[in-house]
């Protein structure tokens, strides 16, 4: 999997790679999966997102970031990640997910 999600950002530049928040599971599979992008990228991983993915630290502005996440279900994750990143102003925000369910609509 880690394979494979690298090579869908090989081409893009990030100064910071993270993950969602894990909720409930005691594996944290995005996590993983994030921090394996980041060794394969020669990029830095950083946990920066807090509070539920409410809060992102403040060392993100003006960085170009990428958050990871395993799978997409509502969507929900990804908007709290992206609006707590967003207040604190980086210069680019892509997102990766490695599947979605079948109940996601886009």
């Amino acid at each position: 999997m880690i394979i494979l999600m690298t090579d869908v950002v090989k081409y893009k530049q990030f100064d910071i790679i993270t993950c969602v928040n894990n909720r409930d599971s005691p594996f944290h599979l995005a996590k993983t999966l994030a921090m394996g992008i980041a060794l394969r990228k020669k990029n830095p991983f950083k946990d920066f997102l807090s509070d539920h993915n409410q809060k992102a630290i403040p060392q993100i502005s003006n960085k170009s970031i990428l958050i990871v996440d395993d799978v997409i279900y509502k969507g929900t994750t990804m908007k709290l990640a992206l609006d707590a990143c967003s207040k604190q102003r980086p210069l680019k925000i892509d997102f990766l997910a490695f599947g979605k369910s079948q109940r996601y609509a886009y």
